[in-house]
């Protein structure tokens, strides 16, 4: 495996390790800040991803999650969050399908809240530095309009081969000095492998280059049509640092 960052090597003039006694690990990180949930038991600190088939609606229930932070409300009506400002990069629809989406039989629009800030992209992945151009544009975000939780929606739009370890992980080590810069917190939107059937089996290693992403990833939920009921949707957490988070024996949500 070829990862082509030979020629981004650097010398180190000093050892890269930091040694303490756990003891002293402990005492350090008992006096920094208590990590609390973005949404309780659900959505945690650092990096997620919500992964699922297209059209079972991720787009749809990660907008309603970025409302729901937003404006400081309770997520699927059942989790309490703390208001934050939120941005979604949107890589699929446009202006008029967004429109479409969000209006009313009436003709109304649904109106969101006033935090809740959606951007798109304004250059091709395929462009030279592309990914550095998106971080440093997602940074400068942040600072200017505040923005304490962001969702990428989707992973694929971002990587254009996800089954390339090179780009995985160059995207995966931007994202992360982002994070750990920043203390943003951030939700990215994948599909599963082809051929993966989630109504029968639903975890980590069923993401493109599962585990390159998987262990870049704070939290993990999974969403699929119900194998019982086509109305309902199945929202299970996959991965956690938090805690074990038992909604039911399974781990899961049932969304309608």
């Amino acid at each position: 495996m070829n990862l082509d960052i030979e020629n981004k090597l650097i010398p180190i003039r000093e050892s890269v390790l930091k040694i303490r006694s756990f003891n002293d690990c402990i005492k350090d990180g008992s006096n920094q800040p208590i990590l609390e949930y973005i949404v309780d038991n659900l959505i945690e600190p650092g990096i997620g991803l919500l992964l699922g088939k297209s059209n079972v609606g991720k787009s749809i229930c990660a907008v309603q999650i970025g409302n729901n932070i937003s404006s400081g409300t309770k997520v699927f009506e059942l989790l309490s969050t703390t208001k934050n400002r939120v941005m979604i990069i949107d890589c699929e629809m446009t202006d008029r399908q967004i429109a479409n989406r969000y209006q009313y039989s009436d003709g109304d629009f649904y109106q969101f809240s006033n935090d809740f800030y959606r951007s798109k992209l304004k250059v091709n992945i395929l462009e030279k530095n592309f990914l550095k151009k998106l971080i440093d544009s997602i940074k400068l975000s942040i600072i200017e309009y505040e923005i304490k939780f962001l969702i990428i929606d989707n992973l694929m739009s971002i990587i254009y081969d996800l089954n390339k370890p090179s780009l995985v992980l160059d995207f995966f080590v931007h994202i992360k000095k982002l994070q750990e810069d920043t203390f943003i917190s951030i939700l990215l939107i994948g599909h599963p492998r082809k051929g993966i059937e989630l109504s029968e089996k639903m975890d980590l290693e069923d993401t493109y280059g599962s585990s390159y992403i998987g262990n870049f990833l704070d939290y993990a939920l999974g969403l699929r049509k119900s194998k019982s009921n086509p109305s309902e949707i199945v929202l299970k957490l996959l991965k956690t640092r938090m805690d074990i988070n038992n909604f039911n024996s399974e781990n899961v949500i049932i969304l309608e």
